[in-house]
């Protein structure tokens, strides 16, 4: 951690050809070596998490023909496909061996390395769009690690519980690029598997609805088919995979109550019922309203400031979805530490604009002084309910702001007294 925060902005922007000394090349080394000892450690666990188990359990009981969505000690949320492609690692709840799985360390080996393998290639890909030609190996390490270092501890408990956030920060990360490269079928195919990862992210949704992009929506619909009729349907047939898609809903609609139930929710549709009195008879259908009626507002003030245009530069690109994935957050039903993983866009857009020498030393330290808040705010145990919403809000604040300062409107506003005062009237104006 030294070596990096030795680090200025303004270094490694000019010196292209400084290599990495023996000892940060260590210091690189030791930070493998961790991970692979932390992967390690996670597969000699006891019992498996509750989010990896799920997905188990479904793939036992596909493989042993039962019912996808019985309920279990660990329900299974999750579409169909999930489930298939579980089968070959179906590992049931009670824990007793079966012959024809694969052994669960093996799989939690394999799920770990896979996951910390996402996350590296969303990073590395999201910090290539915003990133010069040109740039020392140092900087190269440091645009790449210091995201990673400042999510530690969400990223660590994404990994130790197994979770699919690193897959998804992925496909999100794909999303991105496929925008930035004007691939927009592959986008759309992107946003298809994340929507089929994680149902919050509907809200991404918005990206080719504000763009008006007629080929992002095309792969959005063929991805969707493919993920949850055509492979389901190959494996189980049609008609059952109809019949599965309808349990799916019906399983989604007892999680969202189940976690409306929940006194100890802390999530924004959670605090807003608690702020409910209880002796209120419509007291969750008002809570539901309240919180439908903020992300819909802010989901329109993000897309407003966003604007129109069908071409967007990456950086712009980047805080939009970076707000976009603050809005989704806030619009899941359990509020786990996690998820906050997929705030590694927002860290990754607004340390790359405080590396800008063009704007005031002022600035930049306000834009670091806030990442590294928001770092800690979510890195905090959720026994302080009101820190997380916090620092999601916070997030989306930040990539708002930026969003408004770099909108075509506000830079010719800046721009004009500058102009104005270079070429007073009455003076000829310089060749």
């Amino acid at each position: 951690m030294a070596w990096l925060l030795s680090f200025s902005p303004k270094v490694g922007l000019g010196a292209v050809d400084s290599p990495l000394t023996w000892w940060q090349h260590s210091l690189i080394g030791v930070l493998v070596v961790a991970i692979v000892a932390y992967g390690l450690s996670l597969v000699i666990e006891v019992a498996p998490s509750r989010e990896l188990q799920s997905a188990l359990q479904a793939g036992w009981n596909v493989l042993h023909e039962k019912g996808m969505y019985d309920s279990t000690s660990n329900e299974f949320h999750s579409p169909p496909l999930i489930a298939i492609a579980s089968v070959p690692f179906g590992y049931p709840a009670n824990g007793l061996e079966d012959h024809q799985a694969v052994p669960y360390p093996l799989t939690r080996a394999l799920w770990f390395y896979l996951n910390v393998l996402c996350l590296w290639l969303a990073t590395h890909w999201l910090t290539s769009l915003i990133e010069p030609s040109k740039v020392s190996p140092r900087r190269w390490w440091l645009n790449r690690l210091l995201p990673l270092l400042l999510l530690i501890v969400p990223l660590s408990r994404s990994l130790q519980t197994g979770s699919s956030d690193g897959l998804v920060l992925m496909i999100v990360a794909a999303l991105m690029v496929g925008l930035a490269r004007r691939q927009y079928f592959a986008a759309g195919l992107a946003l298809a598997g994340a929507m089929s990862l994680q149902i919050t992210s509907v809200i991404l949704l918005f990206v080719p609805i504000w763009r008006r992009d007629r080929v992002m929506s095309f792969g959005i619909v063929f991805g969707l088919l493919v993920t949850l009729l055509l492979l389901p349907g190959l494996y189980f047939g049609l008609q059952h995979t109809n019949r599965l898609n309808e349990q799916y809903v019906e399983v989604l609609k007892q999680y969202q109550q189940n976690s409306l139930a929940d006194e100890q929710n802390h999530s924004l549709l959670g605090m807003i019922k608690q702020a409910i009195p209880a002796s209120s008879a419509v007291r969750d259908p008002w809570a539901i309203a309240i919180a439908i009626s903020v992300l819909a507002s802010l989901t329109l003030i993000s897309c407003g400031l966003m604007g129109f245009n069908q071409q967007q530069e990456p950086m712009r690109l980047l805080h939009f979805v970076g707000s976009l994935l603050a809005i989704m957050l806030l619009a899941s039903p359990q509020s786990a530490m996690h998820l906050y993983a997929l705030l590694i866009p927002t860290m990754i857009g607004v340390l790359a604009t405080a590396s800008n020498q063009i704007r005031s030393s002022r600035v930049n330290s306000i834009l670091m002084l806030a990442l590294v808040c928001i770092s800690a705010i979510v890195s905090l145990p959720l026994q302080l309910p009101l820190l997380p919403l916090l620092g999601i809000t916070s997030c989306w604040l930040l990539n708002s702001s930026l969003l408004y300062r770099s909108s075509p409107a506000q830079i010719a506003l800046v721009s004009t007294p500058i102009a104005t005062i270079s070429s007073p009237p009455g003076l000829p104006k310089a060749a």
